[in-house]
């Protein structure tokens, strides 16, 4: 599977919403947590992370990619089961406070989050997170890292499978 989202550009900047909310869906997926997520559940996160890693002075949407990404894929990647019933506003987007009221959950669709859970490079970084929180520091000093572009990796490491790609930097 090769995971490809339409990000937003200004120039050279791009926009990093999408791919961090997905790595949040991710690290909830090696946890063991529900496929679906409430968008309250991941506001908080998402804040912090788009205050961290976007030069915008502004109020961050983290509602913009959980809402958006839905329409990646052909809605192949991620879902809102409910989104047929939510009224949007002109932009086609919703407000988060309607996100909130109505506890609308939205996630990787079942085949992805499936191909997820079985992908290998996904599953060793679980195991190693998992050594990690018992032995409290990283046995492997370079981990691996994710592209959402379809990047090419290292041999074996998923780039050669159509998968999630991940590779280990020197």
């Amino acid at each position: 599977m090769n995971i490809k989202i339409r990000q937003f550009k200004r120039g050279e900047q791009v926009a990093p919403h999408k791919p961090l909310l997905l790595l949040i869906a991710i690290a909830r997926l090696q946890s063991g947590e529900p496929r679906l997520l409430t968008y309250q559940e991941i506001e908080p996160s998402m804040n912090e992370l788009l205050l961290k890693y976007t030069k915008s002075k502004g109020k961050p949407h983290p509602e913009f990619p959980f809402w958006r990404l839905r329409n990646d894929m052909n809605g192949e990647l991620w879902e809102i089961p409910s989104a047929p019933s939510i009224t949007q506003n002109d932009h086609g987007d919703v407000s988060p406070r309607h996100l909130i009221a109505l506890k609308i959950k939205a996630g990787f669709t079942l085949t992805v989050f499936e191909q997820l859970k079985n992908d290998p490079v996904v599953a060793a970084v679980s195991r190693q997170r998992k050594l990690v929180q018992k032995v409290g520091s990283s046995p492997i000093k370079n981990g691996p890292s994710f592209s959402f572009r379809g990047r090419k990796s290292a041999p074996g490491c998923g780039a050669d499978r159509g998968g999630l790609v991940g590779s280990r930097e020197s």
